[in-house]
């Protein structure tokens, strides 16, 4: 994991900010994590709506969203890069390793290329992405948050599976010109994972990573304070990865 200049806990740029956290870590009160971002509460979720429109809207935001899991796990980057708006904001916190942010396409494209597709061109296993759980917890004609559980899987040998972790997708969708797009995306991890290579070369506008404060990561500075390093599976203890 590269990390950039001026990447101190305490300095998180404001469309990150809205969630009350002011960037700061704030404890998992389920598991052992470095923070727990805004999340959809799953109030009013008994109520019943007939309109036709907002009931062909339930069904093509919960579609939406179910096929992040299968054109990741197919390997279809274009498409599935094309469920996300071009504005789109995509974070993530992973115990021990923190918390990424990012900002646009551009920024995504070059994370996800260094975490999924070049290591995916070696990689014999197959890895499945379920969902489970599926509650969309707001709809409005035009917006809509939706949550689901998380359950990662590799198949590396025909009599093996690994879990790699569990945790929970939190979705922001907009409709736009008629069809709905993703606008956030937040992956909350239950368990550490390994950790990859942070683009260089964006602004914090555009990727941040914030450290877990409770950890020292080798090669990459002191409890709270990362420091620009390269941090792999040599000097950190876990292997699998997972989004």
């Amino acid at each position: 994991m590269s990390v950039t200049k001026d990447q101190s806990p305490s300095n998180v740029i404001a469309p990150f900010i809205a969630d009350g956290t002011n960037g700061k870590f704030v404890p998992h009160k389920n598991v052992p994590g470095p923070a727990r971002r805004m999340v959809a509460r799953a109030d009013n979720s008994g109520a019943v709506n007939s309109d036709p429109m907002f009931i062909a809207d339930r069904i093509a935001i919960t579609n939406h969203v179910m096929a992040y899991s299968y054109l990741i796990d197919e390997g279809r980057w274009d498409d599935w890069f094309g469920l996300f708006a071009d504005d789109f904001s995509f974070e993530t916190t992973v115990p021990e390793l923190g918390t990424v942010l990012i900002n646009g396409m551009k920024a995504f494209r070059e994370f996800i290329e260094h975490r999924y597709i070049i290591p995916g061109r070696t990689s014999k296993g197959v890895r499945r992405h379920t969902q489970s759980n599926v509650h969309v917890a707001e709809q409005t004609a035009t917006s809509a948050k939706v949550r689901a559980y998380m359950f990662i899987t590799n198949v590396p040998t025909a009599n093996e599976l690994q879990v790699l972790t569990s945790g929970t997708y939190n979705a922001s969708l907009e409709k736009r010109n008629g069809k709905w797009t993703i606008t956030r995306w937040y992956v909350e991890v239950d368990t550490p994972l390994s950790p990859s290579k942070i683009p260089e070369g964006f602004s914090d506008r555009e990727l941040k990573w914030i450290a877990d404060p409770s950890v020292a990561i080798p090669g990459a500075g002191a409890v709270g304070v990362p420091l620009k390093g390269q941090v792999t599976v040599k000097n950190h203890p876990f292997a699998m990865g997972g989004l």
